[in-house]
């Protein structure tokens, strides 16, 4: 496989799978694309769009990883409800538990209560979300769903 390749293919399954950007994951990337731009002259362009992908990546996450020490609000429901999904995409990454309540309903509820189509993919993405969670009145996500495609994509 070409250099070429490696590096279109890194970018790919960056973006594929966000659970395993972590800042130590990114800075080795960082270094493994460095190394390769300086061993390939003729494949400048396209290292130098990796690298600000990476940096731009880093310097996101630790942005969010500020916001989650310095602001309580930050949750969640907060994510799903102002359309965050880089915020929602770190905190699935952050949490072992998609699964967690916040004010009593867990993300996949809050997402279906408010028909937020693209929150709901980025969860079910995560391979611990439960369809089967109850909040704590007793209710699955699908029965707070009110719009039809939410429902069909929680069976």
């Amino acid at each position: 496989m070409s250099l070429e390749v490696t590096l279109k293919n890194m970018v790919l399954s960056l973006n594929k799978d966000e659970s395993g950007l972590y800042n130590h994951v990114l800075q080795e990337n960082i270094e493994t694309v460095k190394k390769i731009g300086e061993e390939n002259p003729g494949l400048k362009p396209l290292v130098e769009k990796v690298l600000r992908s990476l940096f731009h990546r880093l310097e996101t996450n630790n942005a969010y990883i500020e916001k989650r020490k310095s602001d309580p609000s930050f949750n969640f429901k907060a994510c799903i409800l102002m359309d965050d999904y880089t915020g929602l995409k770190f905190l699935l990454r952050a949490e072992e538990n998609p699964n967690v309540f916040v004010q009593g309903k867990t993300p996949l509820h809050w997402a279906a209560l408010h028909s937020k189509k693209t929150a709901l993919k980025i969860i079910l993405m995560h391979p611990n979300a439960d369809l089967e969670c109850l909040t704590l009145s007793g209710k699955k996500a699908i029965q707070l769903a009110s719009d039809a495609e939410i429902q069909q994509m929680l069976q």
